[in-house]
């Protein structure tokens, strides 16, 4: 597919100018015709010949190896935070593409310039303006579609979209980026963060309003699933981590756990495996995903495990609440379930098959009538501690922290406008009486100085001019 004239480079990465012509048409995404979607065969088929058959039993092995992998995402990162995290994929070894109308906040994102693509389509960056931050993306579509195409296509077997809900680049180009991705004919799953907890009025009106659209997108299937990650319950989690330090920590922890699923169920065990079609189920469910992991400490004495018949089920169950991405879902809204216990060789061999059923009979309880999808898997890097890793799908959106989010944007939001439409603050004399001929001089003023009386002006002069 030959690049697009408008393109060049800049600072060694791509830039899209505004305004360019695009081949794409606006509904449903569709590609100009120069890439067709392929066959559902095709999607079988897909990395038939670029995959090797990895066959390992130690996690260790595959990490080291990369490419031990159920499902190749291909990851594409819009906005600030977005584009964080889509370095954080490519860090963990998935191709990744990022795009931002701020070139400056592209220079610390470490992925190949190539990658790399800055919109110059206002004077750096949408301010947090939705609609300007839509206006960009759509601009520039054509070269988008180029550097998605040269990324992923044949490549890949799913798309990511991540996003940080709030700014105005990356929440303003959910709708058209995901019509975009569309076009390829994969599956298209959107990682969303929410705000923190100390974000200002417009950064979570703006999360709020491009949740609902993302959210709209899932229930008419053109999203095969929505990740949602709550940075206010990462605050929680990592309490102690330092400002230069939590977006590191964060968007680690964030692909971390969701590359462990990816990771695990592509690895032989003795034990009980949760395989590439398990995983595959799970994510492509629809509607919200949420996931996480929590660890237990294992008493061993003299080479023997001392552990409690019930404390592997009160640990998966204290999971659910601690140790989650998210918070305010309702977990028997959850369709499908996915749930894999890591520890040593030495722990696995001793825990007795009932601990373990019956925790999956008090997670059955809680998610009644979901599909459960089960794993445990040796971890050889471990301390003595079992790690239980945890993703549910199929969920509803959570309604609290929604419910939540909405009255603080909308309190904020009021205070916000009162403090702009308040025009005593820049009165001098407001109190002194005036004469009548300075009232009616004042009148005038305004008059002339409104945006009605400047177009009437104008369009005078230029009459005049005709």
């Amino acid at each position: 597919m030959e690049a697009p004239e408008a393109a060049r480079l800049a600072g060694g990465y791509t830039v899209a100018k505004k305004n360019e012509p695009s081949k794409l048409s606006g509904g449903g995404g569709a590609g100009g015709g120069e890439a067709p979607a392929p066959s559902e065969q095709e999607k079988e088929l897909l990395h038939t010949k670029a995959k090797q058959d990895h066959t390992v039993s130690s996690l260790q092995d595959a990490l080291k190896d990369g490419d031990v992998k159920s499902v190749i995402f291909g990851v594409v990162g819009v906005g600030q935070g977005g584009s964080r995290l889509a370095e954080e994929f490519f860090n963990f070894g998935y191709p990744a593409c990022c795009i931002n109308t701020a070139e400056q906040d592209l220079a610390h994102i470490n992925l190949p310039d190539d990658k790399k693509m800055f919109i110059d389509y206002s004077l750096g960056g949408v301010g947090k303006d939705l609609s300007l931050g839509e206006e960009a993306i759509r601009s520039a579509r054509e070269n988008i579609y180029n550097l998605l195409y040269e990324t992923f296509y044949e490549k890949v077997d799913s798309l990511i979209l991540t996003i940080g809900g709030g700014g105005g680049t990356g929440s303003g180009s959910a709708v058209p980026m995901v019509e975009t991705l569309a076009a390829f004919g994969l599956p298209v799953t959107v990682l969303y963060t929410l705000p923190m907890s100390t974000e200002d009025a417009v950064t979570k009106s703006n999360a709020i309003q491009t949740l609902d659209k993302i959210a709209r997108m899932a229930s008419d299937n053109l999203i095969n699933g929505v990740v949602v990650i709550d940075n206010a319950r990462i605050e929680q989690i990592y309490p102690s981590i330092s400002a230069g330090q939590f977006w590191k920590v964060a968007n680690f922890d964030i692909v971390n756990v969701f590359n462990m699923f990816n990771t695990l169920s592509a690895c032989a065990t003795k034990y009980i495996s949760l395989d590439p079609m398990d995983f595959s189920r799970i994510i492509t469910t629809g509607n919200c995903m949420v996931y996480g992991k929590t660890s237990i400490p294992i008493q061993m004495h003299d080479g023997e495990l001392r552990l409690f018949p019930d404390e592997i089920a009160l640990a998966l169950t204290r999971s659910l609440s601690a140790g989650l991405l998210a918070e305010g879902f309702d977990l028997a809204e959850a369709v499908r379930a996915g749930i894999i216990f890591t520890a040593k060789e030495s722990i696995l061999d001793q825990i007795p098959a009932a601990h373990i059923n019956y925790a999956f009979q008090q997670l059955n309880e809680m998610i009644g009538g979901a599909g459960v999808f089960r794993g445990i898997y040796r971890d050889d890097s471990a301390q003595d501690e079992l790690t239980i890793y945890s993703i549910f799908s199929g969920l509803g959106l959570p309604k609290d922290r929604v419910t939540q989010l909405v009255q603080e944007a909308e309190d904020k939001m009021a205070a916000m406008e009162a403090k702009e439409a308040d025009k005593s603050k820049m009165s001098v004399i407001d109190s002194i009486q005036t004469s009548k001929k300075e009232q009616d001089l004042y009148s005038e003023m305004k008059k002339q100085s409104s945006g009605f009386g400047k177009t009437i002006r104008n369009t005078k002069r230029r009459r005049g001019r005709g």
